[in-house]
């Protein structure tokens, strides 16, 4: 057990103030004490600080070290994404400490400078210090909440949402994965948080934006809209918000249809989160309440012109990930060819032989890969709207065009 001196050492900067504030209320003078121990302390203030500098390094090397390899392996982060976490969790604890220090610090000079035994220049040196410590520690905060709830680091961006442990398992913000290494799950959540990440960003002001939900399940789930089936394949239910996959769908689209590859996947998942922005808008309702009044014909035409849609943003959100360099541009023929393999034509044909035209729900291979296209290249977000055009007013009326224009107007800043 230490004996009070060196436990005085130790606490110096707590119990300087502390004497201060007791021999002051009393009217004493508290310059006697302060030099009993002051000299021991100063010598024994620089050993303890060359000690700290060794053993600090070395313990925060390997602290960060073990942190950042049981972060990587658990798969809730990329090394990288571990490595920036705990960094920037070990430099706010850093500045917060070195805050803690420098404030106690001008305490014990303030102490000298009455008893004698400090410089005012000494005085301003550590103002300074303690000033730039607490700007420091402000400046890291933000950074490591961000990374938190932004999900940077250690959680991924999963669409602003809490992850519940169901038997859908659900991926939102915090993914407490029960497979933490399954790529697919890790693919998703990354895709996720560049999604939210653009549309959070460039949503038109008329529109407010709230994230969706991806919920991943195996073989059938429940929904806002009813049982969610596999042989649906991936759909936005716009009751409850949120998009259902089961990974299954993958395979399909990789054997299948022959369209292999981490884009295609990604385009999968940002077209069901076109029809959420649909929704936000008030233009996916509009459409249903009109599909609901006119004949099973016009209801697929507005049907399909949704769907072409959520294809053009799809290409307005790839051309933002090229940008970023989330996405190689090479790989945009790759989602182009899944938009060819993904229509109503190439799928019919698969299934029944033949095209039946007054059937698509989603539109044609050429229309796909158009709309995905247009939405890739175009600066003008007007010219995606698949509802304007006077072919589109022939084919389902001049008063449902009307409607639908003024229904999506917001998302494209009319």
């Amino acid at each position: 057990m230490e004996s009070p001196e060196a436990q005085a050492l130790v606490d110096f900067p707590v119990i300087v103030p502390k004497i201060i504030r007791e021999e002051e209320s009393r009217g004493g003078d508290y310059c006697p004490t302060y030099f009993a121990i002051a000299d021991e302390f100063h010598r024994s203030q620089q050993q303890r600080k060359d000690a700290r500098h060794i053993m600090g390094f070395a313990g925060a090397s390997t602290c960060t070290g073990l942190l950042v390899a049981t972060l990587a392996s658990s798969g809730l982060a990329s090394p990288l994404e571990a490595a920036c976490l705990v960094t920037g969790l070990f430099s706010f604890a850093t500045s917060a400490r070195d805050f803690y220090r420098s404030n106690s610090e001008l305490s014990v000079l303030r102490a000298g400078l009455v008893c004698g035994d400090s410089k005012p220049t000494e005085m301003q040196e550590a103002q300074a210090r303690t000033w730039n410590a607490g700007k420091e520690t402000v400046a890291t905060a933000p950074s490591v909440l961000r990374a938190l709830w932004k999900g940077q680091g250690l959680f991924g961006k999963l669409g602003g949402q809490g992850w519940t442990d169901t038997p859908e398992r659900k991926l939102g913000l915090l993914p407490l994965v029960k497979r933490p290494m399954d790529p697919q799950g890790i693919e998703a959540r990354q895709v996720l948080g560049s999604l939210e990440d653009y549309w959070s960003e460039n949503l038109p002001r008329g529109v407010k934006y709230n994230p969706s939900t991806l919920v991943i399940y195996k073989g059938t789930t429940k929904s806002g809209c009813g049982m969610a089936l596999v042989t649906i394949g991936p759909f936005y239910c716009p009751t409850d918000r949120k998009i259902y996959m089961d990974f299954d769908f993958y395979q399909r689209l990789e054997n299948e249809l022959r369209a292999p590859g981490e884009s295609p996947r990604a385009y999968v998942i940002e077209h069901e989160w076109g029809h959420h922005i649909q929704n936000l808008s008030g233009g996916w309702a509009e459409a249903e309440r009109i599909k609901s009044q006119v004949s099973p014909a016009i209801a697929n035409i507005i049907q399909t012109r949704t769907e072409l849609m959520a294809d053009a943003f799809a290409g307005r959100w790839a051309r933002a990930a090229v940008r970023d360099e989330n996405i190689d541009p090479r790989e945009i023929r790759d989602i182009l060819r899944a938009t060819e393999r993904l229509g109503d034509d190439t799928l019919q044909r698969r299934s029944q032989g033949y095209v039946d035209a007054s059937a698509f729900t989603h539109g044609s291979a050429e229309d796909r890969y158009q709309w995905f296209l247009n939405g890739y290249l175009s600066k003008d977000l007007k010219k995606l709207n698949t509802f304007a055009g006077e072919d589109v007013k022939n084919l389902i009326g001049e008063d449902h065009q009307k409607a639908l224009l003024k229904a999506f107007a917001a998302l494209f800043g009319e």
